[in-house]
């Protein structure tokens, strides 16, 4: 490797990087061999003291792991000090406990590196410690691009089940520990944009709702209604997650926003994130007015055999801007009448 990196030494012994899995009799590409120790990631269960987290260095934490699940970790220091944070392999987690039953070893490392500032890259023999703030060459980000993908897919369609736990006793990150856990997510809250807007102490928040129930509530729908309590909101990120002040939020998506308090605002749109291939408007359209709360008509002027399949990705984009990009792609224009959006054709006819 060309960039300084310090190897996790087992019993003191700084050893080659060695595969999760039995070596394979044939030789194997570069590419299937980091699937298959990704692979193996997602399959073994940790085998953490959840109870000792907090007490718990970034080296001692991944000798464990090497240790008991034969894998090698590579951290690279020379990333973490061009973030100046030069004690990366000393730094402890905020966590004081982390419920680690049934966590695999990639959920587990989703959620403790998190709380380190930093995330993990699998490589063919080893995995890397990389800051979250990494910026990754192309081919990563093209396996990111796939994981937005699946994030954005777990946050539609998974319904929120939080058992006996009252909402509003929960510190914001145990809760998101919780759903990382739960749907195999990865969370990052960003502290420093915090900080700016005077909340310093987030993750410790609780939320501030008042409901019943949460039956039939999509993960997005649940985490929105969470962070808004909180002055808060998510953006669908290449590599996770990430939890902002609706302040920044509006401030990178350039959206409008409602002064709710001095220190406080509330986007006037919500943020839409959409990722289709070749598929109908009619199929588009009724997705986007399900996940997202939205009222879309298409009128009869627009429904004839020219409207042809789309791809689209969309990612954060203000819902009214969003639908105009999204009708464009069928040659579409939109008419706006209160909270509804109307796709007509642009000739009128």
């Amino acid at each position: 490797m060309s960039r300084i990196a310090w190897l996790v030494a087992v019993c003191g012994l700084a050893l080659a990087p060695t595969p999760l899995f039995a070596a394979d009799t044939k030789p194997a590409s570069k590419a299937s061999t980091a699937e298959t120790l990704r692979a193996a990631l997602q399959k073994q269960k940790v085998e953490i003291d959840g109870t000792k987290i907090g007490d718990l260095t970034l080296v001692d934490g991944l000798k464990q792991l090497s240790k008991q699940h034969t894998v090698s970790f590579v951290v690279l220091e020379e990333e973490f000090k061009a973030q100046k944070v030069t004690d990366i392999k000393d730094k402890k987690s905020f966590l004081k406990t982390l419920d680690t039953k049934d966590l695999s070893v990639s959920q587990f490392l989703n959620v403790w590196l998190t709380t380190l500032g930093a995330t993990y890259n699998v490589a063919p023999d080893y995995v890397e410690i990389v800051p979250i703030s990494r910026v990754n060459n192309d081919a990563a980000k093209t396996v990111e691009r796939d994981q937005a993908e699946r994030d954005l897919n777990t946050l539609l369609t998974r319904e929120i089940d939080l058992g006996e736990k009252n909402i509003n006793e929960i510190p914001i990150f145990e809760l998101l520990s919780f759903l990382s856990k739960q749907h195999d997510l990865s969370f990052v809250i960003n502290e420093e944009r915090f900080k700016e807007v005077g909340s310093p102490n987030f993750k410790e928040e609780k939320p501030k709702l008042t409901a019943t129930q949460f039956r039939g509530v999509s993960l997005y729908q649940f985490l929105t209604a969470v962070l808004d309590s909180l002055g808060s909101t998510f953006l669908v990120k290449q590599s996770g997650i990430e939890i902002v002040p609706t302040a920044f939020a509006a401030e990178v998506t350039k959206s409008t926003t409602t002064k709710i308090t001095e220190v406080r605002v509330r986007l006037n749109e919500p943020l839409v994130s959409v990722i289709v291939k070749d598929k109908p408007l009619k199929e588009v359209v009724t997705k986007l007015a399900k996940d997202f709360d939205l009222n879309i008509v298409i009128l009869p002027r627009a429904c004839n055999g020219d409207v042809k399949p789309a791809t689209i990705r969309l990612l954060n984009v203000p819902a009214d801007k969003a639908i105009e990009v999204i009708a464009l792609q069928y040659d579409l224009q939109v008419v706006r009448k209160g909270t509804t959006f109307l796709l007509t054709r642009e000739d009128g006819n």
